[in-house]
């Protein structure tokens, strides 16, 4: 996983929350299998769009804290930020067409998924 970089809470704040540009954050655990099946897809992603988008881990179990921030139940959790704020995320395994989809669907858009712009926790 050489693109994709591993967070915590702190981390995850200052790189993400308080970041500029455009992240995705998948939420995930070393025990769940579409989570593990999904890191080499994660990796792919991150080469393919370096430059434009940062690729992140925050593990579920160590990370308590961020996960409750959001509400984040079900792993992996998908979360598409720019400059701090959520504007798409996907609960669930994505295929690496559609986790592209997923970014570059927003890479330009202003708002999320639904149109509403979402406030940072």
């Amino acid at each position: 996983m050489s693109g994709v970089i591993k967070l915590n809470g702190e981390e995850f704040k200052a790189r993400v929350l308080e970041g500029k540009g455009t992240a995705l954050v998948a939420f995930w655990a070393g025990w769940c299998k579409p989570c593990v099946t999904l890191l080499p897809d994660l990796d792919l992603l991150a080469g393919n769009l370096v430059g434009s988008v940062e690729v992140f881990l925050v593990d579920f179990d160590e990370n308590r804290h961020t996960i409750s921030l959001f509400g984040i139940r079900g792993v992996p959790s998908l979360f598409v930020f720019r400059d701090g704020e959520v504007i798409a995320s996907h609960v669930g395994r994505l295929g690496l067409t559609d986790l592209t989809a997923l970014v570059t669907s927003n890479l330009l858009s202003t708002g999320n998924a639904d149109g509403e712009k979402k406030c940072k926790p």
